[in-house]
Parts: C-alpha cells; sequence; structure tokens
C-alpha cells in the first residue's frame, strides 16, 4: 500500500518548497506556521493537580514538515561541527560514554597515584545563552554542508 504523501506530494511539493524557500530568505515563516494551539492531555493521577497534565502544542504541518528537513541537514553536519565529547542530545552518542571516560580517568590516575581533582560545569538555562546572531553566522559559514 502506497504512503498517503506519495498522493499529496505531486500536488503539493512545488508550493512547499515556495513557502520554504520564502520564509528562509525572509527570516520568517508564514504566519499560521508561526501560531499553536495548546491543549493539555491528562496524565495518571489527580486531575485537580496541575502536574498531572501535559502541555501539547498543535503546529502547522508545514512548519513540522520544514523542521524535520532542517534537522536531517543539521544532523548530517554535526560530527564536523560539535565535538565528539559532547553527547548530550546527539544521535548515536550517549552521556553514558562520558561517564565511562571521568571513570576511566580517575582509574588510570589512581592507579599511576597521579593527584587528580574533577570540577563538573554546567550553564543554568544553557539553550537561553546562545547567541544566536553568532549561531546563525556559523551555520552561514557551514552553507554546503547544511544544504547537501
Amino acid at each position: 500500500m502506497a504512503s498517503p504523501w506519495s498522493f499529496i506530494e505531486p500536488v503539493l511539493s512545488n508550493d512547499l518548497l515556495d513557502v520554504f524557500n520564502e520564509s528562509l530568505a525572509s527570516g520568517s515563516m508564514p504566519v499560521s506556521c508561526r501560531r499553536a494551539v495548546i491543549t493539555l492531555l491528562p496524565k495518571k493521577g489527580n486531575l485537580q493537580d496541575i502536574k498531572n497534565w501535559r502541555p501539547v502544542s498543535l503546529l502547522c504541518v508545514d512548519y513540522k514538515l520544514l523542521s524535520k528537513a532542517l534537522a536531517i541537514r543539521l544532523g548530517r553536519a554535526v560530527e564536523q561541527v560539535i565535538h565528539r565529547d559532547q553527547t548530550y542530545c546527539v544521535p548515536g552518542r550517549s552521556m553514558v560514554d562520558n561517564v565511562h571516560l571521568i571513570r576511566d580517568v580517575l582509574e588510570v590516575s589512581s592507579s599511576l597515584d597521579i593527584n587528580t581533582g574533577l570540577i563538573s560545569l554546567d550553564q543554568e538555562k544553557a539553550f537561553d545563552r546562545v547567541e544566536h546572531s553568532f549561531l546563525w553566522k556559523v551555520m552561514e559559514k557551514l552553507g554546503s554542508a547544511l544544504v547537501s
């Protein structure tokens, strides 16, 4: 059985491509893509407690398609941009790898009688600290890696 997309794709692909290209060129998505309907879905437990509800944003399909396409392209460039020791939220990598690395370093240091210290730093609200204009400049420099 053919996927529903195989019937829709020939009709909509050119229009979607035009919307995506215009959005990327202008730096702004159409209003319909910048809106969301937020609803709450119940979890288990006492539904009088707000913690037992999960917020869900219903988004425009155009936005979801573009987001997925960009995520796939960015994923191809990850190996070139993100250091191999960065493991959080990188497909194919696990934070457990860094835990094992720390354990191994401490074991070797101990066996060689090397004084060792460990400092663990974390940026509070790290995403909010991202300089987005710098991030866009990096992405522009990577250009071909993100587009191909």
